[in-house]
Parts: structure tokens; sequence; C-alpha cells
């Protein structure tokens, strides 16, 4: 039986890549990208938890995972049903667009922010990357 598509937030992508989990063939949003380069910003510049050199290595590998990866644009025709979800559940935008496409695309949502979870597994299935394994099972 095909193993359900994932649709990837940041918090758990970074999560699931420091746990070398593969994600080939999962989802992410085109926001993540954003996220997760601002992530890698705040590292370098703020925290200086890695150098402009681990930057650069870091950036070349992650380029190959995500070029692996279903990058899902978010469209302008749903920016409406995407605030109702936000403002109907007092999130961000950015988390109502990962359960509006979770649920429009019928995909797993994977998050470690506690507030989206707890709010996103009314819409979709939700679960946190502990819950996946090395060979992308979903946990019980």
């Amino acid at each position: 039986m095909k193993e359900k598509t994932l649709l990837i937030d940041t918090s758990a992508l970074i999560s699931l890549i420091q746990r070398k989990i593969n994600v080939k063939g999962h989802a992410i949003l085109d926001l993540t990208l954003y996220e997760l380069g601002n992530v890698l910003r705040k590292e370098v510049m703020i925290y200086k938890t890695i150098t402009k050199e681990e930057l650069d290595k870091l950036l070349k590998s992650l380029e190959i995972i995500l070029s692996q990866m279903r990058i899902i644009r978010i469209s302008h025709n749903n920016l409406k049903e995407i605030c109702e979800i936000a403002i109907k559940n007092s999130l961000t935008f950015y988390d109502a667009a990962y359960i509006f496409y979770a649920k429009k695309e019928n995909l797993i949502l994977v998050t470690d922010d506690e507030a989206l979870y707890k709010i996103a597994k009314k819409y979709v299935k939700t679960l946190r990357s502990d819950e996946i394994k090395e060979n992308l099972e979903v946990g019980n």
C-alpha cells in the first residue's frame, strides 16, 4: 500500500532533516522556503551557531533535499479560504495555509508547532515529526 504524502511545515522539516529522515517525494509549501531561509539567517547572524562557511555547505545539502520534494505554491484563488481558517482559529496566515493545503490536497500535516498541531488535527490528520519513523512510516 502506498504511503500517504506528508505536508511538512518548517519546524518539522528541520527536525526530520536533522534526524536524517528521507523526505523525498513529500510536500512543503512555497512559504516554507522563506521560513527556512529566515531560520538559517538567524543561526548565522543572531545566534551565531553556524558560520557562513557551514551555511554554504548546509545550503548545498538543502538544495538537493528540497529539489526532491513537491513544493506547493500558494494560489491567489485560495486566499479567502486561508484567511477564514486563520480568523476562525486565531492563527497566522502561514499556519492556516498549512491546514488549508493539507485538507485540499488530502495530505497528512506534520508540524512541531504545538498551537498549530492542536488546531490542525480538527481539520486533517496531523502528526509531530517524532511520530515519523526512519523509513517515513507513520507511527501510531
